[in-house]
């Protein structure tokens, strides 16, 4: 950076300077830009510190012509204008016909040093921060697989041996059963050597030990796929449930970041949960512990180092949701989810690790057409996701509760009381479960044939004690009532109608101590 530059115009025009002048510098070369213009010339401001008014150039240069040039205001009043001009420009690079300003690249790591030298005023061109490389698989090198006996880790260990890995570590805390010792002999006879880690990830002496391990391939790759679920409502979790979660996720993650910083990682993948994102009930812990790595990769990222936390849907075929029966199939589907199939999230992970571009990625397949058309919005001020949710092609659901239900409760004899009660618990039910029709709720099938489980009993708890303001317990449902016999337990807790026929008792329906 030189004043000289405008002796060197002077001598190249002959002495007689210029008629336009394209600035976007500062301090004293804006003077030296100025005196190059001859009489009636134009001198175009595009630079954002240091710039003259008008008032200013006309005092000590008359004759000339200031224009500021917000190129900003220009892009967003004129885009297509300047996406023309752009073009051009690129094409006469292509031509050779203009050269590119010169680049000094630093690593993202170095990105403290780089701020300091451009601080400096010293550089030409453009300072740019760069990325590492997108990470390889290498065959000279170990991969760690964390949960790599589980459904997850099987299918994301031959991915890697795919992509040319020839030494897989696969950690777990149980011994391999025969569906994980099926894969490990398949892997063998492709020549790739498999060797089995029974350790926890959580556990600090460990992990350290396997980063220790003398005579073998450095770890260079990690796939942290372990992970657990305990699900209940937050009242009934105590610290001991939270971090049993917690554990491999947390304590997990940290470990392995904790050894990365003492043997660099081409790559670390953390196998991250939708619950972090959209909350799942009953699974607060689950939904922590996943948020922890979320945050961590990003943290690492920051730092320079890859991370990359994958918030997964359910899988189909793998993974702690792969025991699935068509009950909760049909549930995740009518809340717009479908469920990942092994090709297609082993095809996401090689997208997401070999792009390079993010900390943090949901997979969750979404199907627009099931998403419920009162689904709230996350973001109040995206107003135009209530927008679309209201133009929905999809029916939207009927209300949840009638409105007169408690009237009618409180009101009725003991036989109206039953068959609203009846009504109801079938209603929601159909919604609970996804059943699709109220033909499909026998009300005399106990509800765990019906396809309920935990999480389901404790959606239904809440929605009945809403409606009803009566009391039912989990662990009660749980036990597998009828409809018919969860119907005449929620009787018997109402006050007597005015009638007194709520007092009648109900034993050819109610057994005693089902519920």
């Amino acid at each position: 950076r030189s004043l000289s530059f405008a002796a060197d115009v002077l001598g190249a025009s002959g002495g007689q300077g210029v008629d336009i002048v394209l600035n976007s510098l500062a301090a004293d070369f804006i003077p030296e830009s100025l005196r190059l213009l001859r009489p009636g010339g134009h001198f175009i401001e595009i630079g954002k510190t240091g710039i003259w008014d008008a008032a200013r150039v006309a005092q000590e240069f008359p004759g000339v012509h200031y224009h500021p040039l917000y190129l900003g205001e220009v892009a967003a009043a004129r885009p297509h204008f300047v996406r023309d001009m752009l073009g051009e420009i690129l094409a006469d690079m292509e031509r050779g016909e203009l050269s590119p300003l010169p680049l000094r690249c630093w690593p993202l790591d170095e990105a403290e040093s780089a701020f300091r030298f451009m601080g400096q005023g010293h550089h030409t061109g453009k300072v740019v921060i760069t990325q590492a490389p997108p990470p390889t698989i290498r065959a000279d090198a170990s991969y760690l697989v964390t949960g790599g006996l589980g459904g997850l880790g099987l299918v994301f260990a031959q991915w890697l041996a795919d992509a040319g890995a020839r030494y897989l570590l696969l950690m777990g805390r149980h011994a391999p059963k025969q569906e994980a010792l099926a894969t490990i002999e398949s892997l063998r006879q492709r020549g790739i050597t498999v060797e089995v880690i029974a350790a926890d990830v959580a556990d600090d002496a460990a992990m350290a030990a396997l980063w220790q391990r003398p005579g073998q391939p450095v770890i260079r790759g990690v796939l942290h796929a372990a992970g657990m679920v305990d699900d209940a409502m937050l009242g009934e979790l105590d610290i001991g449930r939270f971090d049993a979660v917690m554990a491999p996720k947390v304590r997990g993650s940290m470990n392995l970041h904790r050894q990365s910083l003492r043997a660099p990682l081409d790559f670390l993948v953390m196998f991250s949960s939708g619950a972090a994102l959209l909350g799942s009930p009953g699974q607060a812990n689950y939904a922590a512990a996943n948020a922890f790595m979320d945050a961590l990769a990003v943290a690492r990222r920051a730092r320079g180092l890859h991370a990359l936390s994958i918030n997964w849907g359910s899988w189909s075929g793998a993974g702690m949701a792969a025991a699935v029966d068509d009950t909760h199939r049909r549930r995740w589907a009518s809340l717009g989810l479908e469920m990942i199939e092994p090709a297609q999230g082993v095809q996401m992970l090689q997208q997401l690790l070999f792009a390079n571009r993010h900390a943090q990625a949901a997979a969750l397949p979404l199907v627009r057409a099931h998403l419920p058309a009162g689904l709230p919005p996350f973001f109040a001020l995206l107003q135009q996701v209530r927008t679309a949710a209201a133009k929905s092609t999809r029916v939207p659901e009927e209300p949840e509760v009638a409105v007169d239900l408690l009237p009618r409760l409180h009101a009725g004899g003991m036989a109206e009381r039953l068959e609203l009660l009846r009504e109801f618990l079938t209603g929601q039910l159909v919604k609970v479960l996804a059943l699709g029709s109220h033909d499909a709720v026998d009300p005399h099938r106990s509800l765990m044939a019906l396809g309920m489980d935990s999480l389901m009993a404790m959606e239904l708890r809440n929605r009945v004690q809403v409606a009803t303001q009566l009391r039912v317990a989990v662990a009660d449902l749980l036990k597998g009532p009828s409809v018919e016999q969860l119907a005449s337990e929620l009787a018997a807790q109402l006050p007597p109608s005015a009638d007194g026929t709520a007092e009648v008792a109900i034993d050819d329906v109610w057994e005693e101590g089902s519920l």
